[in-house]
């Protein structure tokens, strides 16, 4: 943030906060500051000045500001009060020596450490409230704007506010200051200290307690007549905010969806050329389409729980009708979208907005995200590393922050690996639940199922997304008929009773060794929900090369069908195709009668999967074996070729991912924390079949002791 910006916002505050509101609270400060070298107390073990008896008026209006204008307008009115505090002082001082009576010396100046220490005191105790009160409302998850909610803020802020202030107060005077030469020599006992600082925060306590409707009747009031509206907006970081944040922010008509897709095309033009994550844009599509919303929403319409909500599309399949697509970045190649993808049709129908398109691999067909025509999505954590594919696009941003939430495509952790490696939450619903991608000229029982699905900030944003996305597709064999299901609601439901599986590496994988360390220990981590987490051995008869080598195969068999179409219409050059999609395109065409064993491996994947499930609710694992892998110069990132000294397959082998991709069962990646270079790693959680909101709901409560939304603290975000 420029200094221009910080100046244009400090001066809307203060046209936004009420006059009688600033002066009030600066008369305030001044008076207890002054009233602080009066003392009311002094016993042995306790003693208390004259400030308390009106402080609480200052931290009343610190709680009014604070809950409406948010903890930077209170944090600048109170340093604005500090300093009128000084000024004051310095003013009576400058007229008793110039009128020569020390009578005008009103805070007594020769006694120094006393106003100091007030004024120190006050700018941390001011802090302390101001967040903590913040930090309190965002641990209310039931109704957080009621006046009990209000008023439980301001107990505990005001409490612990005034603790530190008072204990602030007399330690600095009386045990820091007094050791400097001219400072006055009064002197506290240490029980003195604690004593002042317990009872004055009892006696603010009681005043808020009185006081505090009060404050909530000002807060409600300032709602109503929207009073500094202008400020409030200028001071939200929208790219902070999960999509259904951003959405309640237009519903209650504090920005316009014109506003916000503004907002957002901005932070693309300043990002996108550092992160490469957008291939295109359609901004002034999405312009028009906001102020259609807008329309809407004057005219009293509900348009969805995320209205307004610029949204990202993936570069790979079809997913708007009439935008185009390279297939993954395939150079001089492009085909015009034929329909709306599931993703699309969804967010459009909660209130959302397309903005463009998003890098992917060519064919989506690797775990890493790099093409020639476009070149590596990069980390928003670390531009050297690799977003991870083939989502990648769509992962960065989010993680970015260019857009809340983008749409993924997920065959074998598509969604999940560039949500592990970029700090965000990706979701792969259960086939049946929402209707999988297929061919018809391929054998559904021997080709990978692929869900289309998003890559959000938050697991609300899945389950809201999902909630539309869910139902019966007759095109679909395995789509299934059932009653719809409001997957929000589970998302505060106690795990208490739930057994979870952990494996590190299914038996198969090399996995990174501080990596094990590392997800194992988030995964303990929701014993302390009342869940029980238990590592447990997998055996098979294969390896994951092998189980590499099986789904490679299968997932080619789209694109060497597609990729030879199309050279036989004179729309591809062979090329302009990376050598590792080429390998497997051959290997497809000479191998179709390999599909039996993919069937065989699907049996056993299966078999194996039916008895952990049998008794346990849930298995979780590492997403990925390694962390993000550095870009390749040449555009033609891939995985790593060894894990502890061993060979893996660098397209996939490296992703512990794709052997739920086998069975369709729900999945999801949420993150598990950062590695070397601070680089992102995920967490999976794996469901029974159709069981999504199992996944959804252990998901939120790993959320909720988490906290991983906005961890996004990057160089380039």
């Amino acid at each position: 943030m420029n200094n221009n910006t910080i100046l244009r916002r400090i001066t809307l505050l203060f046209k936004a906060v009420p006059k009688y509101v600033v002066i009030l609270f600066c008369l305030t400060v001044v008076g207890m500051n002054l009233l602080s070298q009066i003392q009311l107390v002094s016993l042995p073990f306790l003693a208390i000045n004259a400030g308390i008896c009106i402080s609480w008026i200052a931290f009343l209006i610190l709680d009014v500001v604070t809950k409406h204008f948010g903890a930077k307008a209170s944090n600048i009115l109170s340093l604005l009060a500090a300093f009128s505090n000084l000024l004051v002082a310095l003013i009576f001082y400058l007229l008793s020596l110039i009128l020569k009576n020390p009578q005008f010396d009103i805070f007594v100046f020769s006694e120094w450490s006393i106003l100091l220490a007030s004024t120190i005191a006050f700018i941390i105790s001011a802090l302390t409230n101001n967040y903590l009160n913040i930090f309190v409302g965002k641990k209310i998850k039931v109704n957080p704007d009621s006046k009990p909610a209000f008023i439980l803020r301001s107990y505990i802020s005001t409490f612990f506010g005034q603790v530190v202030d008072n204990f602030l107060f007399v330690f600095l005077a009386f045990y820091i200051f007094p050791f400097i030469p001219t400072a006055t020599q009064v002197h506290w006992s240490i029980w003195q200290c604690i004593g002042c600082s317990i009872l004055g925060a009892i006696v603010e306590l009681i005043s808020e307690v009185i006081f505090s409707p009060l404050g909530y009747k000002i807060v409600q009031h300032w709602k109503k007549h929207e009073i500094g509206k202008e400020y409030i907006k200028a001071n939200v970081e929208l790219e902070k905010l999960s999509a259904y944040q951003i959405g309640e922010l237009v519903n209650d008509k504090t920005f316009t969806s014109l506003e916000v897709v503004k907002y957002f095309e901005n932070r693309i033009n300043l990002k996108n050329k550092k992160l490469n994550a957008f291939t295109y844009t359609k901004f002034l599509e999405a312009e028009e389409s906001a102020n259609e919303l807008d329309k809407r929403i004057a005219n009293g319409e509900y348009i969805g729980p995320f209205a307004g909500v610029p949204f990202a599309l993936k570069d790979f399949l079809d997913s708007k009708k009439g935008w185009s697509n390279s297939a993954g970045g395939i150079k001089d190649f492009n085909r015009i979208d034929e329909y709306d993808s599931l993703f699309t049709k969804a967010m459009e129908k909660l209130g959302g907005v397309a903005i463009g398109k998003t890098n992917a691999p060519t064919y989506g067909f690797r775990g890493t995200c790099d093409n020639y025509r476009y070149g590596p999505s990069k980390n928003p954590f670390n531009t050297k590393y690799n977003s991870g594919g083939s989502s990648g696009g769509s992962a960065v941003a989010v993680s970015g922050g260019l857009v809340p939430i983008a749409e993924g495509g997920d065959a074998g952790g598509s969604i999940r690996i560039p949500a592990s490696w970029n700090n965000i939450f990706g979701f792969k619903a259960s086939n049946g639940t929402v209707a999988s991608h297929y061919q018809d000229y391929l054998d559904p029982n021997a080709f990978p199922f692929c869900m289309n699905g998003g890559l959000s900030k938050s697991v609300k944003d899945a389950a809201i997304l999902l909630n539309e996305m869910q139902g019966y597709d007759k095109e679909d064999p395995y789509s299934v008929k059932k009653e719809r299901i409001d997957y929000t609601k589970y998302l505060n439901q106690s795990i208490k009773g739930l057994k979870i599986a952990y494996t590190d590496d299914f038996g198969i994988y090399e996995v990174d060794k501080k990596i094990k360390k590392k997800i194992y220990s988030k995964a303990k981590s929701l014993e302390k929900l009342g869940a029980e987490v238990k590592r447990v051995d997998i055996k098979f008869s294969f390896d994951a090369n092998y189980l590499s080598e099986i789904w490679s195969l299968a997932i080619s068999m789209e694109s060497a069908y597609e990729c030879e179409m199309y050279q036989k219409e004179g729309l591809l050059d062979e090329s302009n195709l990376p050598k590792e999609l080429l390998y497997w395109n051959n290997r497809a065409r000479k191998e179709k009668n390999r599909l039996n064993e993919y069937i065989k491996v699907k049996e056993e994947i299966k078999k194996v999967f039916d008895e952990l499930f049998n008794e346990y609710d849930l298995i979780i694992s590492p997403v990925t074996c390694c962390p993000p892998v550095k870009n390749d110069d040449n555009n033609n990132t891939l995985g790593p070729e060894y894990i502890n000294d061993k060979k893996i397959d660098k397209l996939i082998g490296f992703c512990e991912t794709f052997i739920v991709n086998f069975l369709g069962n729900p999945a999801c990646s949420i993150p598990g924390g950062f590695m070397k270079h601070h680089l992102p790693i995920g967490l999976q959680m794996i469901g029974r079949y159709m069981d999504d909101e199992t996944v959804l709901k252990v998901a939120s409560n790993y959320e909720n002791i988490h906290h991983f939304i906005n961890q996004n603290n990057g160089k380039i975000i």
